[in-house]
């Protein structure tokens, strides 16, 4: 692919892999620091691509994989949030979405706010797309509990 389809191609998606980001962590600087390093892989990378046409779900991968990593690093931490709420009951949609565990906010995210197709986010993931369905169904039974 040539530097300047990469970058033009990269930039036009960039919106989206901060939002992909969102679902992994509360802070700006973490969403930043992740969509950097995926970009400076990405573009390290480049010569592992095979098909142009996977160039989305390429760099997605290496998007949630720098997440899962910064996440690991970070384990054990918990860093004050002031905007979080203070009692059960006054939280948001997207607060709610947080509190679910990574194995469903993800496929959840991609699914229903990126539009990806359950046969792109099992790619994507490394997983079958019945685990997919399956965690999509789980992940919508425990907004409805938490909303409701």
């Amino acid at each position: 692919m040539e530097e300047s389809l990469f970058v033009e191609r990269l930039t036009a998606m960039t919106p989206r892999l901060y939002r992909i980001c969102r679902t992994f962590f509360r802070r700006e600087s973490d969403c930043e620091d992740a969509v950097q390093s995926a970009i400076l892989l990405a573009w390290q990378h480049q010569g592992a691509l095979r098909r142009e046409e996977a160039f989305e779900g390429w760099v997605i991968q290496i998007l949630i994989n720098e997440c899962r990593k910064i996440c690991r690093k970070s384990k054990g931490f918990l860093p004050l949030d002031p905007q979080l709420p203070s009692e059960p009951g006054n939280e948001s949609f997207w607060e709610i979405i947080h509190g679910l565990d990574e194995k469903y906010r993800i496929p959840l995210e991609l699914f229903y706010v990126e539009q990806f197709k359950i046969h792109e986010i099992a790619r994507m993931l490394h997983l079958p797309e019945g685990t997919v369905k399956r965690r999509l169904h789980t992940a919508r039974n425990m907004l409805k509990e938490g909303l409701s």
